[in-house]
């Protein structure tokens, strides 16, 4: 024998759908508003202002930030001694660097790069 649902049941549950529905749309529809009225002030405040000098410019801050990301992320170990990094020179062309700290069940006696704990030397 089947169980029957009870409308009540598909009331509450349709009801609770329908009002998340209304509810998320009300939230976006005041977060644009807010957006458009931040940017209306934005331009009305450039306007106003007198022209920032090229080097402080949002553009040369555009240019400076692509050319970071640009950069690469690398991967550093143990295996590279601390004595053998020149670090004013790697901070100047990379854009971040992963430091391995453990390796886990991988540590044996005879690997260098690391304690036989795991933690890296």
């Amino acid at each position: 024998m089947r169980k029957r649902i009870k409308p009540i049941v598909l009331f509450v549950f349709f009801a609770s759908i329908f009002s998340f529905l209304v509810i998320s749309k009300t939230v976006a529809d005041i977060q644009r508003n807010q957006l458009a009225k931040n940017k209306t002030l934005q331009e009305a405040k450039n306007t106003n202002q007198t022209k920032i000098p090229s080097s402080s410019s949002s553009d040369s801050v555009e240019e400076l930030d692509q050319e970071f990301l640009n950069r690469p992320i690398i991967d550093i170990s143990g295996w590279q001694l601390p004595s053998e990094i020149d670090y004013d020179l790697l901070a100047q062309n990379v854009s971040g660097v992963i430091v391995r700290v453990h390796s886990g069940a991988q540590a044996k006696k005879e690997n260098a790069a690391t304690y036989l704990n795991g933690i890296d030397k």
